[in-house]
């Protein structure tokens, strides 16, 4: 998404391109909201439910469609308790082969959808994720993402 946002600037990129971009990223962001296979995928308690989540938001910031941006930082709240445990673990990535990069791929995804977050309510889940480093009393899930990056 970011790519698409940068090309507006650039003089090779016509209005007739952007225009068609966005008509195919409504009618895929429609796809993503109304699927049965993309359903199942926002519901999942692993990194494929936070990429959904991440993915969606970034579709409907560029579409400049900051209710479902909300909706998908929402939908990613909701998994936080369940994906990090409180020692950080991951327990959902850890029992995959890779767990390693399973759990560093799964924080990309919440750490994508909480930068998103900041750009509709600022301060809001960024603050979450971010504060942990700065100042970890502030959120106890905060800490709990800290511990999640800094697991062994």
């Amino acid at each position: 998404m970011d790519a698409l946002i940068m090309l507006r600037d650039y003089q090779g990129w016509k209005k007739e391109d952007d225009a068609q971009m966005r008509e195919w990223m409504t009618a895929y962001l429609g796809w993503l909201q109304s699927s049965k296979l993309a359903k199942r995928e926002s519901e999942a308690k692993n990194n494929h439910g936070s990429w959904y989540a991440a993915q969606v938001a970034g579709i409907a910031w560029y579409l400049d469609k900051k209710d479902v941006v909300s909706a998908m930082a929402a939908l990613q709240r909701t998994k936080l308790n369940h994906q990090i445990q409180d020692d950080g673990a991951q327990q959902e990535e850890l029992s995959r082969p890779r767990s390693f990069h399973y759990s560093y791929f799964n924080l990309q995804a919440i750490t994508n959808m909480a930068i998103l977050a900041d750009k509709v309510w600022p301060s809001d889940i960024i603050l979450i994720t971010i504060s942990c480093i700065f100042l970890p009393h502030i959120s106890v899930l905060g800490v709990i993402i800290f511990k999640s990056v800094g697991y062994r």
